[in-house]
């Protein structure tokens, strides 16, 4: 099962397909963890401009929290993707994901892959720490895909 902050090579390819799919506008999705392994959960980008952003529907949140809810499966991250910019968490990211100086998704690591060329360069992962996301883990191709 994914412990905090590690990006396990097998999902983190699975995740950088689907943006490598997508080159110019910013995907999104969740990492689910249980007995099976974890899963990546993609769901669609609502932002009005997701080639600047990226926006979850809350519907589309409550349900993948709802199928987290069950025991020996938990929800262990939230990802998305940099078309430019580079693997950091931008302004408006956190803006979306603290709230009140607190995650609006405690214990979740927040992913972010940044492509050049239509091609993951960086993923990073990010975890709350002492009133803040720190960086917890770094990969840079190649992810041997």
């Amino acid at each position: 099962m994914t412990s905090r902050g590690r990006l396990p090579r097998e999902v983190v390819r699975e995740v950088c397909s689907l943006a490598e799919a997508s080159p110019d506008r910013e995907i999104c999705g969740f990492v689910l963890a249980g007995q099976a392994g974890e899963e990546v959960v993609p769901v669609p980008n609502v932002a009005e401009d997701p080639r600047r952003g990226f926006r979850i529907a809350p519907e589309i949140v409550l349900a993948v929290l709802r199928s987290a809810d069950v025991p020996g499966r938990r929800l262990v991250a939230l990802y998305h993707s940099h078309p430019t910019g580079g693997a950091q968490l931008s302004s408006s990211d956190l803006a979306g994901l603290v709230m009140d100086g607190r995650p609006t998704l405690p214990g979740v690591d927040l992913w972010v892959l940044y492509l050049e060329s239509g091609k993951v360069q960086e993923v990073r992962s990010f975890s709350w720490r002492r009133g803040g996301y720190g960086e917890a883990a770094r990969l840079r191709p190649p992810l041997d895909r």
